[in-house]
């Protein structure tokens, strides 16, 4: 399953993310595996990056995982979140056989720790997009590991293809 992966990257966001970086890579983990699941052979996704005010006026990063999956009804948005919110249906047990509906239900709560909750945004069919705000500065005693340090040279798009192995 060749799938491309697009980086888009803003200008104003920071070389460094002072924050937990052990929380801001799960989440991060969780989505992309996520998004690379339920998106078909040859499709790309976007993993963007960009600067915002957080809600309580702290500078933030908006991160984004962007694909071209199978995409979520409507009514099932609602379960996204819930621990144990499994959708069920053929296509979803299909693609994810083993999954018990935790993994979005974790990464809400650390996404909530770092900065903001999970959002989606999704048309059924054409695929969806996850986001949060990760504060760019926490207080030390909030961070259970070193800041995550993101080293870019200049501001570009990069994108690069990966080849996923698929069994069954």
């Amino acid at each position: 399953k060749k799938i491309s992966l697009k980086l888009e990257i803003d200008s104003g966001v920071p070389d460094e993310i002072n924050n937990d970086s052990r929380r801001l890579q799960q989440v991060l983990i969780n989505l992309i595996t996520n998004a690379l699941k339920f998106s078909p052979k040859k499709s790309e996704i976007t993993i963007g990056a960009s600067l915002v005010n957080s809600p309580l006026h702290n500078p933030a990063v908006r991160i984004s995982v962007k694909d071209q999956g199978i995409g979520i009804r409507r009514e099932h948005l609602g379960l996204l979140f819930q621990e144990f919110g499994r959708l069920n249906s053929e296509e979803n047990d299909r693609l994810n056989p083993q999954g018990v509906g935790l993994g979005l239900w974790i990464s809400n709560n650390l996404a909530s720790r770092i900065g903001t909750a999970l959002e989606v945004a999704s048309k059924y069919g054409q695929g969806s997009v996850f986001s949060f705000s990760v504060n760019i500065d926490s207080p030390p005693n909030e961070r259970s590991q070193p800041p995550t340090s993101n080293r870019r040279k200049s501001n570009t798009t990069q994108s690069v293809s990966v080849e996923i192995p698929l069994t069954g």
